[in-house]
């Protein structure tokens, strides 16, 4: 008998991730495959990362939720959306098992259907904290109602552990961040400037910034401290990635892009895809920004990241990562100190021990370590938790 596995990707971000472990999972005959694609994917404003995937899959399902608004009361209503229209197709797909990937409110929608249809969900990295964004809660709500557990490192798992799941559901398999950035395909630079339209300064930039979720933060005066940054370093080529579909993301990316036409400097890309972005990644010399993917990608491929604000409080963090308050002195300051450090690992010509990733997000090779554990799950498995 085939198992069923469906998967559910909502954004660039996670897709860019799972991607590798559908990959695999491709692979094993005794796997039925279904991919369910839906929230910002499906959203031009966020550049139709839905292009990416069918390059990559010829047949899966779309949700499409009105993604327009950006206020609370305006995801209380995705979500709502979300428990019905996933309901309905995971009742006809009827998987053995649900994959879910991290944090985002779209995949809470997910969790409470497959709960309710008592569709036992395998929950991808469950355990790590992200105090400045509601990521932090959701994930630790889809970690209570998922019932398999892959997580990045042994830390998270304790924490998983903590939270009351049973240990022997909940695995140390490493991250997907680091397969994504170890087995994607790197552009050279002259494809890149092809591929994008851009020429390369000496200094490159890769900047990518969310809005802040929880607390007081006036996330529009943060990117304007941002984009004074960018116009004091002319020398300095920054290239803006698109924020996330979250609350008061629609003024943040208007600002963006209004800036970025004005600015000689400075381009904004509303979606760039997996290799693309992993090849500009790897060209910059420093990421800035709160996204996670400055501590989960940039450290694995030697770069400095400048951490903005609180979004990312929690983590765990490498050297490599420069903390920094979201205003234009520190924000200066800090780029001045991160090629202050570029230059010093040079000079020293090896690897700097800032990038020592031991036990932080995986070694690339978390894809089939989770598919193994995935083929070797029973065909049914109950929902009844026993932690003992």
């Amino acid at each position: 008998m085939k198992k069923k596995i469906t998967v559910v990707t909502t954004n660039r971000a996670d897709y860019d991730h799972i991607f590798w472990l559908i990959s695999e999972l491709k692979k094993e005959k005794n796997i039925i495959l279904n991919l369910i694609v839906s929230g910002s994917h499906l959203e031009k404003r966020f550049g139709n990362s839905i292009e990416y995937i069918q390059k990559d899959f010829k047949n899966f399902n779309k949700v499409y939720l009105n993604l327009k608004g950006d206020k609370s009361e305006d995801i209380l209503e995705v979500i709502s959306d979300g428990i019905k229209k996933f309901s309905k197709i995971l009742k006809k797909a009827k998987p053995n098992y649900l994959i879910i990937l991290g944090d985002r409110y779209e995949m809470l929608a997910v969790g409470i259907s497959a709960n309710f249809l008592k569709i036992p969900i395998i929950h991808l990295n469950g355990g790590e904290l992200t105090f400045g964004s509601h990521d932090d809660w959701i994930r630790h709500c889809l970690t209570k109602i998922s019932d398999i557990h892959f997580v990045a490192n042994s830390i998270y798992k304790k924490r998983v552990i903590q939270l009351g799941e049973s240990p022997k559901n909940v695995y140390d398999t490493g991250g997907l961040s680091s397969d994504n950035v170890k087995k994607t395909k790197k552009l050279n630079r002259l494809e890149i400037e092809k591929e994008l339209g851009i020429t390369f300064k000496k200094k490159n930039i890769l900047v990518t910034y969310h809005p802040e979720t929880q607390g007081r933060i006036n996330n529009l005066k943060s990117m304007a401290e941002i984009i004074k940054s960018i116009k004091f370093f002319k020398e300095v080529n920054f290239f803006i990635t698109c924020p996330n579909a979250d609350e008061g993301n629609k003024k943040l990316i208007e600002l963006i892009k209004k800036s970025s036409k004005s600015l000689s400097n400075c381009v904004f890309f509303h979606s760039l895809g997996r290799t693309k972005y992993v090849s500009l990644l790897h060209k910059c010399d420093v990421m800035l920004g709160n996204s996670s993917s400055g501590l989960m990608e940039a450290p694995y491929l030697s770069k400095y990241t400048i951490n903005l604000g609180n979004r990312q409080e929690g983590r765990l963090k490498t050297k490599s990562i420069l903390d920094c308050k979201c205003n234009f002195v520190e924000i200066k300051k800090t780029i001045k100190r991160a090629y202050t450090l570029i230059k010093k690992d040079k000079d020293n010509e090896k690897k700097s021990n800032n990038f020592d990733l031991k036990d932080f997000y995986g070694y690339g090779n978390s894809a089939d370590k989770m598919a193994k554990i995935i083929k070797r799950l029973p065909i049914i498995l109950e929902k009844k938790k026993n932690i003992l």
